[in-house]
């Protein structure tokens, strides 16, 4: 959903959206496997980070799931 610098451009917060209707249905475990699958990925995502920006050092990667709101 959106990438925002936390505190500055050496670390970026990730913040990422399941589909709304999976989520409504998924497990808090689910959840925890989706997020641990990103970590994982990690390491991957900066390398390719690294490969299309041009700057000295590749800022590290938090991820945070994005608030729930449920359809009313």
């Amino acid at each position: 959903m959106e990438v925002l610098p936390a505190p500055d451009s050496r670390r970026m917060l990730v913040i990422v959206e399941i589909d709304p209707g999976a989520r409504k249905n998924a497990s808090a475990s689910e959840i925890e496997t989706i997020m641990a699958a990103l970590q994982r990925q990690r390491p991957r995502l900066r390398a390719e980070i690294a490969r299309t920006i041009s700057r000295r050092k590749t800022p590290d990667l938090i991820f945070e799931l994005a608030k729930f709101k449920p359809s009313t």
